[in-house]
């Protein structure tokens, strides 16, 4: 898939996503090839019990290929914002992983279909 065609279907995903892309999207430069965001989330933390957790997202778009990276995750505990680097690293970072695997699969699953011409 061209470069254009990955980053506007980026673009659409992230709308698709996240309850407000413009609230998510703080940087989109189609000639770099890269938007940059920050979101908010929830992770499993195990017994249902979920954490709220913030993150900055970023795609890079080439021909043929992306990279989605998350970095700068932050838990939102009873004690306040915590770097995830700061938590209890068992639970957090397993649920975390989840969650951002789950993006991931969402994001080259529509990449796909897309590639295929379906639309949502």
């Amino acid at each position: 898939m061209p470069r254009d065609k990955i980053y506007d279907n980026a673009l659409l995903w992230l709308s698709e996503s996240f309850r407000s892309s413009k609230a998510v999207i703080d940087l989109k430069d189609r000639d770099l090839g890269t938007i940059i965001g920050n979101a908010a989330d929830e992770i499993k933390i195990g017994w249902g019990a979920t954490l709220p957790i913030s993150y900055k997202l970023r795609i890079d778009v080439r021909d043929n290929r992306y990279r989605l990276t998350f970095s700068n995750v932050t838990v939102h505990t009873a004690f306040g914002l915590r770097p995830i680097e700061q938590t209890n690293r068992d639970v957090t970072e397993s649920g975390s992983r989840e969650r951002f695997t789950s993006l991931a699969d969402s994001f080259r699953a529509y990449l796909t279909s897309a590639a295929k011409g379906s639309t949502w």
